[in-house]
């Protein structure tokens, strides 16, 4: 009895964590995907932002889950 509840409150602190930290790197991926859309007069057209989008969402996808 102990253990399945010491299971759930720890499958509790995994997704909370998954949730911090997934909505961190959606920020991350934003900032990013505005960065290389500022430097992309001076570099030229690149996919960095087409990838920082699709990890966006993969992590959009991961917070949506976990909470």
């Amino acid at each position: 009895m102990e253990s399945e509840s010491n299971s759930g409150s720890s499958r509790h602190a995994l997704s909370a964590h998954i949730l911090s930290a997934s909505v961190v790197m959606i920020g991350v991926s934003t900032t990013l995907i505005g960065l290389v859309k500022v430097a992309k007069a001076h570099m030229g057209a690149t996919r960095a932002d087409q990838y920082a989008a699709l990890t966006a969402l993969l992590f959009l996808c991961s917070a949506l889950t976990s909470f």
